[in-house]
């Protein structure tokens, strides 16, 4: 298969390489063992079980992860590189066999030993080593490791572990880099972490963050999805997965995907037809936890219950209806925190309180029938046990009395589900078990099946009882027919232990949760995998296809990137082949199948602002290539405001072109680049001076050549660490027109938006040094008095804040070209004298400053389609004392998500050549603005200055509020004051760069 790479440029030709790439979207191992540096510190690699992860060192992006073995018995027990660093070398717990993991390719080989067993490891702390020396310390010293040179120091500083009041986990460990007398403190550990060192003592890892253990910096940190809880379903009588995220239930009814907050989430459970939950919260200020049931239809918490313990608890079981359910206390001895005792509590959810209370229980399950209860001792003693005549019945091992190690019940609650091991008269084959499924109520065998593997981990039997389904510690998912044991599906795609099964209603689909951080839904019907759920914080997810198309959150693209070889690439420069909503909702077989063709023209009207058509997607084109030849002699972080950057540059058959230098997403020397096709070059070697701005530094440059294709941008990061004290200026460009020479169109707000963002930012503010306030007003706002406003952009310095604000009348021409309203502009022809869009963000153009915002509040200050718009009479009315910033009788009929171009912004991140600023328009592009008595301002300008004044932009409580969050916070809070009838969107955005405005 082809892949090819997208352009940031939208009038070039698309280039295509003939290789293969690898979408990689890293999510959190559930915990790693051991880690180690490649000799020269390109390379990380840590591994658990029977996984290693490959990042790279400066971008703490994934390389690949690789599953080494399916041999049960082979766990990881050490890992390193070998001389050349072109292999991971992974040893393993119980012999000195190896296998060998080739970086590049991932191919693995198994390298079986002769050698007497004997155990090191070379610069490295494993978990357990970490655990056994917390043990073995009595005191409260620091545990202490040193770098190879012995110039450095990691110290494991031991606090009391906030989370902890069983006394099983009582510390956290604070991450200390000293070196002599410097001493830097980097962040909070959980209960244990895995420590590494390079062997030229340069790189310090811990907790998924690489330190420069010289300057005590950080260089990386491991760019992975945060490890969410697990638990999985479908949504009653549907196709409709639900999982688990953080801090919510998460609906993947694509593309309505939707959470269920529940703040503090820490596991989840569903009952056995779906309709409820009970999901456990825990609050770290108070250190209380509660459980909550949740009903699935209402989609909200419908009941609360106390936990009756302190103690660390995870819920076994949840009854018919979420009603009751049983959950495990775990407290561990004073004296010594591995002596652990543990309780098996049946909870009453509705009456909120204890109804039955079992000892020496790790596991208590509840079963469809009110009397019987699963109790479960360590593996060792599992019976069954009746509340009605106290009778125990012993689990039904083998003849031989053999138990289950692993331990499930069926989705009606009325069989049990586990596995034995097999007897060697029953089974020839090495390496297998025997799956057994037995009645509840009378103890006899209704099912069993030999199967490969040594330790499964998930069992679910279908509602209607025709298939059975497990998952085994590698990865793989088995289904069976119930009734006559036949397999019918063995279905891989996970790479790590399967956790949780749930049939849908139907038996037609499964999902699946994994250790490998993913969820799939899977296609009982053909054996299939249909998608991949990866959960990316709080709001943010992605979901990918297995042939690599995805869709995913905005929020989520720092997440994404592709790979080849060992070549790293931002997913921008592969976006617009796979970045596919169509594609992912018609492979999820929704049933809203309707918006696939909505999604699909979305998807060909972006190929079309950019150039391209489907064809050009799998072609050869002729492609140029550039490099910034001295990129490795930087250093991760510099006090020096300039660097130069050394850039070579070719093409074999065609003229360059330009030049493009692009810093945080921003071009620096503007959207046109340095032109290099006056000189008629095949190749260039150029040294570029670029200034830094304060912090992050994402540089990369790539080439164009005279047929408008651009090469692969070649890039770095860097960091400028100014001097303390050293804030950035304020420049706001307020401009707002409520008196027209057509006084039939005048407004009543609009110049008082302008004059009231001017106000608020009169005096001083937190982030900015300066703020220098540039304003027009009515009959000031004239073409040539804007140009001239912007002059004074150009004095601006790179780490600077540039505000444009307009307020007024947004018009169309014959042509839907968009123009702002000047105080003479003909609103019979807008092209005289009214201000072309461009013209006003070609004022941010090539600027010095860097921070760049936009923000429009005027009709159809949107991108129109021009294809698919419709003229109407505009006859409807919001509210009462509304006026829409619109022009006559005469309008755009509003067609919301159901006009291609909106989906489009909806979808897809904007990689169209800009000049780097965010643009924020107060409505969609077929939409019109709304002012009025209630607001006193235009809606959009009404929600920007109360989400800064009053702080209710400042989404994650850190008392600032950011550009990121202004744009939520003004499209979510105008959506809904308007009742949804004005929607802000991004005319342009820009994703790399973020920065402070209150």
């Amino acid at each position: 298969m082809k892949y090819i790479l997208s352009l940031l440029f939208p009038l070039t030709s698309l280039v295509s390489i003939a290789q293969e790439v690898e979408l990689v979207i890293s999510s959190e191992l559930l915990y790693s063992q051991v880690t180690s540096f490649s000799h020269e510190g390109r390379f990380l690699v840590n591994g658990a079980m029977k996984n290693v992860h490959i990042w790279d060192v400066k971008t703490g992006r994934e390389i690949r992860k690789v599953q080494f073995t399916q041999n049960e018995s082979h766990h990881i027990d050490s890992v390193w590189f070998s001389p050349d660093d072109k292999k991971v070398v992974v040893g393993l717990m119980f012999n000195n066999d190896e296998y060998h993991v080739d970086v590049e390719t991932g191919k693995t080989d198994y390298i079986v030993s002769s050698v007497p067993y004997d155990y090191t490891i070379p610069y490295q702390k494993t978990r357990y080593q970490l655990a056994n020396e917390h043990k073995a310390s009595n005191s409260k010293e620091d545990l202490v490791y040193h770098t190879p040179d012995k110039k450095h120091q990691l110290r494991l500083r031991k606090v009391k572990n906030p989370f902890d009041v069983s006394g099983v986990m009582p510390y956290n460990f604070i991450s200390v880099i000293k070196t002599g007398s410097k001493e830097t403190v980097q962040q909070d550990t959980t209960f244990m972490t895995d420590v590494a060192f390079s062997e030229d003592s340069k790189y310090i890892y811990s907790n998924k963050k690489i330190y420069n253990a010289e300057t005590h910096r950080l260089v990386s940190k491991l760019k992975v999805a945060p490890y969410a809880p697990m638990g999985v379903a479908f949504l009653p009588g549907t196709h409709v997965p639900v999982s688990a995220a953080q801090d919510n239930i998460r609906i993947w009814d694509f593309p309505n995907v939707r959470n269920i907050p529940l703040k503090g989430l820490g596991l989840v459970q569903f009952c056995p037809s779906y309709t409820h939950a009970i999901a456990d919260l825990y609050n770290p200020r108070s250190k209380s936890k509660k459980h909550v049931r949740v009903d699935m239809t209402q989609e909200a918490v419908v009941n609360e219950t106390n936990t009756p313990t302190k103690n660390i608890s995870y819920i076994t079981s949840v009854g018919p209806g979420a009603k009751s359910f049983c959950l495990t206390d775990q407290k561990s001895n004073n004296k010594d925190m591995y002596n652990i005792s543990y309780t098996g509590i049946h909870m009453d959810v509705i009456e909120n309180k204890v109804i039955a209370k079992y000892k020496n229980a790790t596991r208590l399950m509840q079963t469809a029938y009110p009397d019987l209860f699963v109790v479960d001792s360590m593996g060792s003693n599992i019976h069954i046990h009746s509340t009605k005549t106290n009778f125990v019945r012993d689990y039904p091992g083998d003849s031989s009395g053999r138990f289950s190690y692993s331990y499930h019940l069926s989705n009606d609650l009325t069989m049990g589900l586990g596995w034995v091991s097999a007897d060697p008269s029953e089974v020839a084959d090495a390496g297998k078990v025997i799956l057994v499924a037995w009645d509840i109520r009378s103890g006899q065998r209704k099912f069993s099946q030999k199967i490969e593997g040594l330790a499964l981990m998930a069992y679910q039997v279908s509602k209607d009882q025709s298939l059975y389904a497990c998952g085994n510690s590698t990865g793989s998912i088995f289904i069976f027919d119930f009734k006559n044991g036949k397999l019918l599906h063995e279905m891989k795609g996970h790479n790590a232990g399967v956790q949780e099964l749930a049939f849908s209603d139907d038996s037609k689909r499964l999902i699946s949760a994994s250790m490998d951080g993913t969820r799939r839904v899977w296609n009982l019907e053909s054996g299939e995998e249909m998608v991949s759920l990866i959960s990316i914080g709080k709001e943010d997810f992605a979901i990918v296809t297995p042939d690599q198309y995805y869709y995913s959150t905005k929020g989520a693209h720092q997440n994404i990137h592709f790979v080849k070889g060992i070549e790293i690439f931002p997913f921008a420069q592969f976006d617009l082949k796979y970045n596919r909503p169509d594609i992912i909702l018609e492979r999820m077989m929704a049933s809203n199948q309707e918006m696939v063709r909505p999604y699909y023209l979305a998807y060909k009207k972006r190929l079309k602002r950019l150039g391209f058509t489907e064809d050009m997607l799998d072609g050869e084109f002729h492609m140029p290539k550039v490099s910034i030849v001295n990129s490795a002699t930087f250093p991760i972080s510099t006090s020096s405001r300039q660097i130069k950057l050394n850039i070579l540059s070719s093409d074999t058959k065609y003229k360059l072109d330009r030049v493009l230098v692009r810093v945080n997403g921003v071009p620096i020397h503007g959207k046109k680049g340095l032109s290099l096709l006056s000189k008629n070059i095949k190749s260039l070697g150029r040294t570029i001076e670029v200034e830094l701005a304060t912090g992050k530094n994402a540089i990369s440059v790539s080439v164009l050549n005279e047929k408008g294709v651009e090469s692969i941008a070649d890039h770095f990061e860097i960091e400028y660490v100014a001097e303390k004290g050293q804030l950035p200026d304020l420049h706001l460009l307020a401009i707002g027109v409520s008196k027209y020479a057509e006084s039939k169109f005048d407004l009543k707000y609009a110049a008082k938006d302008a004059s009231d963002l001017t106000d608020l930012f009169a005096g001083e503010h937190a982030p900015f040094n300066k703020v220098h306030n540039y304003q027009l007003i009515d009959n000031a706002v004239v073409g040539d008095a804007v140009s001239t406003l912007g002059e004074t952009l150009k004095s601006t310095k790179v780490d600077d804040v540039v505000c444009i604000f307009f307020a007024g009348h947004g018009l169309l021409d014959t042509d839907l070209n968009y123009f702002l309203a000047s105080h003479d502009v003909r609103f019979d022809d807008p092209a005289k004298d009214g201000i072309p869009y461009e013209s006003l963000e070609d004022l941010l153009d090539g600027i010095p400053a860097r921070k760049k915002l936009m923000l429009i509040d005027a009709c159809h200050s949107g991108e129109i389609d021009k294809e698919e718009v419709v003229l109407a009479n505009n006859t409807e009315t919001a509210h009462e004392n509304v006026v829409f910033r619109a022009v006559g009788s005469s309008g755009l009929k509003q067609v919301g998500l159901h006009n291609s171009f909106e989906l489009m912004k909806e979808l897809f991140t904007d990689i169209r050549k800009s000049s780097g600023a965010m643009i924020i328009s107060s409505a969609g592009g077929t939409e019109y603005a709304m002012e009025g008595d209630q607001w006193n301002n235009g809606v959009f300008t009404y929600c920007l200055l109360n989400g800064l004044k009053n702080g209710s932009a400042d989404m994650n409580g850190d008392r600032k509020v950011m550009m990121s969050e202004i744009n939520k916070y003004v499209s979510a809070r105008v959506k809904e004051l308007t009742s949804g009838k004005q929607q802000p969107t991004n005319r342009v955005e820009v994703i790399d760069l973020d920065f402070r405005l209150w």
